[in-house]
């Protein structure tokens, strides 16, 4: 399916490979339930496959997610998002890990989770943050 129309490049990021390939963009979108190819900051969705996974499967998701746009400090972790079915939905990967965390909506419509107190950051970094696939 996807032999001949693959190019992958790699660039100056020594932990990524770009890969161009319209049969490989519709497979994946079929996977994960959503359009790939389109701005996806007010729309994108948690894929189902994550939310039905195993426990490590969705440490591996909000580890990435969190590395990629989270906050860490001494006071919070906080992750923010335009989509709120996004944000909803890592409301409830956390709670499948036991982990409370607040919904809450900016001014500026970012969609915000925010983890504190320092049980439950604990928490958080233990569980989703030190463990390595």
């Amino acid at each position: 399916m996807f032999s001949h129309c693959i190019s992958i490049f790699s660039h100056e990021y020594k932990d990524k490979i770009f890969v161009y390939s319209a049969p490989l963009v519709k497979f994946l979108e079929g996977v994960f339930e959503m359009k790939l190819a389109l701005k996806k900051s007010y729309i994108i969705k948690v894929p189902p496959v994550v939310t039905k996974s195993s426990k490590e499967i969705i440490c591996a998701f909000l580890r990435s997610a969190y590395n990629g746009d989270g906050h860490i400090d001494n006071q919070k972790i906080e992750y923010g998002t335009m989509s709120k079915d996004f944000a909803q939905s890592m409301i409830y990967l956390l709670s499948q890990l036991s982990i409370k965390a607040k919904y809450w909506h900016r001014k500026d419509n970012m969609h915000m989770i925010t983890i504190s107190g320092k049980k439950e950051m604990n928490r958080f970094l233990r569980e989703v943050m030190e463990k390595s696939p």
